[in-house]
């Protein structure tokens, strides 16, 4: 009856990995899972995030960027003492040992056994149904790191960023970034809905039907295949609306759907595009 089914190995990596906490109020109690530190058997230290940009934008609003800023102090201070942290605030847990097909794997049952928060919060803007305001916040947050990035390589585009385009005497549309020769607009991909990046699609077709720029670009921010805190499940979904989006806009040659993981990546492809242009 057993003899046809088969079962999968048994698999063979092993390593050992512990959760980085950070206490935010000093002496409350509280802790919030920040990083992932893994060794495997030779002795190797990684360092993985816990939890995902767009969480901590959504959590810490215009500290973000300071937070940011610390878990890579916390990062860099952890691989240069062999896994250790000689820095106040970070709470470091025991070691656990485990097995999984690679290092990614070991991580990601590290995340789901401990960083709760940031499972909490991904499922909030990634899996339920989109809070207007919520989601709002979340691509402007989006724009504004995009925005940053850009002006660290070039701050002559200051300006180019939040415009309000004029198309009748009596109308004007909000564009994230905006010049003569190329203009774009900003979303961060969640799984449920896709009536915002629409919108932003069919701003772009009025722009384009009015000739306010040669080419354009929505810049959705969206997980990699390898991203370890979204489930695999759920990027699946957010690629199929991507590729409703791309059906969408396929006629319209000017409008191109541009998928990027940071925003180093989407200020690449701005310059990318104004050099094109």
């Amino acid at each position: 009856m057993f003899g046809k089914i088969s079962f999968p190995s048994e698999p063979s990596f092993f390593a050992e990995w512990r959760t980085v906490y950070f206490e935010p109020i000093p002496k409350s109690g509280e802790l919030i899972a920040i990083l992932i530190t893994t060794k495997d058997l030779s002795g190797t230290i990684e360092v993985f995030d816990a939890l995902h940009p767009t969480v901590i934008d959504s959590l810490y609003g215009t500290k973000a960027s300071s937070f940011n800023g610390y878990i890579k102090l916390i990062k860099a201070n952890i691989l240069k003492n062999n896994g250790e942290s000689t820095l106040d605030g970070v709470t470091i847990g025991a070691w656990h040992t485990s097995q999984s097909d690679n290092i990614k794997g070991i991580v990601r049952q590290a995340l789901y056994k401990t960083a709760s928060l940031g499972s909490v919060a991904l499922k909030g803007l990634f899996e339920q149904e989109d809070s207007l305001f919520e989601n709002e916040q979340v691509d402007n947050r989006w724009s504004k790191r995009v925005k940053n990035a850009v002006l660290e390589i070039d701050s002559s585009y200051e300006n180019a960023f939040d415009i309000k385009i004029p198309i009748r005497k009596d109308v004007k549309i909000s564009c994230g970034f905006h010049t003569a020769r190329y203009s774009a607009k900003f979303n961060v991909c969640t799984s449920q809905t896709i009536t915002r990046m629409k919108s932003n699609l069919m701003d772009l077709q009025i722009f384009d039907s009015h000739n306010v720029s040669s080419n354009y670009d929505l810049i959705i921010q969206m997980p990699t295949d390898d991203n370890l805190q979204v489930p695999l499940k759920t990027l699946a979904r957010m690629k199929e609306n991507i590729e409703l989006l791309r059906e969408e806009v396929a006629s319209k040659t000017h409008i191109n759907i541009y998928t990027c993981d940071s925003e180093k990546e989407g200020a690449a492809r701005i310059f990318e595009m104004l050099k094109a242009s």
